[in-house]
């Protein structure tokens, strides 16, 4: 390896470093020379404090990496915004090694053998991994890799957004040893970020209702709905309307008691994110004739509340009833 022009090239035949310095690198491809070569590149730091239990998580993976004499690979899996990549920041900070990110399908031998020659006690890190491996082919070709067909020992970290990775690599700890699957905050983490951040504690419970209702509650989603609830001092249901939050459903069957009288209907859009609950229903009128009614009420004149089972509740002045129950698009499966 030699460095020029503040990049670190794989000559061949040519060691003017032993090892690889800790710094941060993206490993790039020369189609010129047909020479592979690391530029360094800038990481942020990590937050002054890390909710959650990772790091039990990322004291165990060092400490295997360490007692081993072995490659050792870490797959963090996960939707975007749980915190896959803050963690696996944890990890190659806290290692010091030097670390190389992945950003394009490299393989083959050439590929193969500038691995090797970056030395041992290097972390080659994957960010999203599926994205940038798409092919199965490309992905069986890590398998060779993993199970250390080249001397030396590093740790092979990977993140996706879905658990998409080739078969061979699944249950297959001698490749991948460590899966962690991110599904969202537990309820003792979500209090501990709000007791820490939310400033109006007037908000709490109402926040809490809102968060009931999302499929997952990620650091992502919940650092930036309390910074709007803090920063307009307004309520957790006016502040997710501005927000790029979305809930897990979309499609609900609505009962609606509407001065002591029961209407069922349907709607396809998500109350929360919206000014006004509006409503259409069917009746059917003195004449027995089958009619269409409407109901519409601001959001903010509505009282709300989270029910068992994942449905929700609006109440109006007039104690009119509206409960929203998750439902699918379609009457059938699909």
């Amino acid at each position: 390896m030699i460095i020029k022009d503040n990049k670190i090239y794989f000559y061949t035949n040519v060691e003017k470093i032993k090892r690889l310095p800790n710094k941060t690198f993206l490993l790039l491809f020369d189609k010129v020379r047909e020479e592979f070569y690391l530029s360094e590149i800038n990481t942020p730091p990590l937050p002054e404090k890390i909710y959650g239990k990772e790091q039990l998580f990322c004291n165990r993976v060092l400490n295997t990496f360490n007692k081993s004499d072995k490659n050792l690979g870490v797959l963090l899996t996960g939707l975007k915004g749980t915190g896959k990549s803050l963690l696996a920041k944890m990890i190659a900070q806290q290692s010091n090694m030097p670390v190389v990110c992945v950003t394009s399908p490299f393989s083959g031998e050439l590929f193969a053998d500038c691995l090797d020659k970056m030395g041992d006690n290097v972390i080659l890190f994957f960010d999203e991994f599926e994205k940038v491996y798409k092919e199965e082919e490309d992905q069986k070709h890590f398998l060779s890799i993993l199970d250390g067909t080249f001397s030396g020992k590093k740790l092979f970290l990977f993140t996706t957004n879905h658990f998409e990775i080739n078969e061979f690599l699944k249950s297959r700890p001698s490749r991948i040893r460590y899966v962690r699957q991110f599904e969202g905050l537990d309820k003792d983490t979500i209090q501990e970020i709000i007791d820490d951040l939310l400033i109006n504690k007037e908000y709490e419970e109402e926040l809490k209702l809102v968060l009931d209702i999302l499929s997952t509650v990620s650091v992502d989603v919940l650092l930036h709905l309390i910074d709007e609830i803090n920063m307009y001092d307004e309520s957790p249901r006016i502040a997710i309307k501005n927000l790029n939050i979305q809930i897990e459903h979309s499609y609900f069957d609505v009962r609606l008691y509407l001065k002591g009288t029961l209407y069922h209907t349907k709607v396809n859009y998500n109350p929360l994110a919206s000014k006004t609950v509006y409503l259409s229903y069917k009746y059917i009128d003195e004449q027995g004739r089958e009619r269409w009614g409407f109901y519409s009420q601001e959001l903010e004149q509505l009282a709300f509340q989270v029910i068992d089972g994942g449905e929700f509740q609006f109440r109006d002045r007039e104690n009119n009833l509206i409960i929203f129950s998750p439902s699918k698009p379609y009457d059938f499966e699909i």
